[in-house]
């Protein structure tokens, strides 16, 4: 879901890097989302974009019961602003009263909520699903772009991988 609009996303093909493998999602009007575990790592096709992001390192799943700390650097457009740095905090957190999860309860999943330490943005949460607690695959996450550009995306067929 972007901006109220549902779209269907094809994978593309998937990138390796030392963080792990970066899945390349198209949409049919041109829209490409790139995902890496579960965090969205580029936009573009949108009215704003994320171009280039680059973690520090990546919260291995499932998150510690405290909290992991990473780095986040972005190249957003319009008005190409580079190298903006947030400074992330993940933590696992209770699931959302109100999402645009379809065909799984929210409570079916684990979620985890990462804010950026100086607000710039809403925080983002990923879902994930898999055996007991010792595992975990990312199928659900939402993630502001901007101020006036939200997104959230879904492994489709919506039932947990096993």
């Amino acid at each position: 879901v972007s901006n109220g609009r549902i779209l269907l996303l094809a994978l593309g093909y998937v990138d390796a890097d030392r963080l792990g493998p970066i899945e390349v999602w198209y949409s049919g009007s041109g829209e490409v989302l790139r995902l890496q575990n579960g965090h969205v790592v580029g936009v573009v096709g949108s009215t704003d974009e994320w171009r280039h992001v680059r973690l520090s390192a990546m919260p291995a799943w499932p998150v510690p019961p405290a909290v992991a700390t990473y780095q986040r650097v972005r190249d957003t457009m319009p008005d190409y602003r580079f190298n903006i740095t947030d400074d992330m905090t993940m933590r696992a957190t209770q699931p959302p009263a109100q999402t645009n999860l379809q065909g799984v309860q929210p409570q079916d999943l684990r979620w985890y909520e990462a804010v950026d330490r100086e607000g710039r943005l809403a925080p983002s949460r990923i879902a994930l699903a898999g055996p007991g607690s010792q595992g975990g695959v990312p199928v659900y996450g939402e993630q502001c772009i901007s101020a006036a550009l939200c997104v959230s995306w879904q492994q489709w067929p919506p039932t947990p991988r096993r």
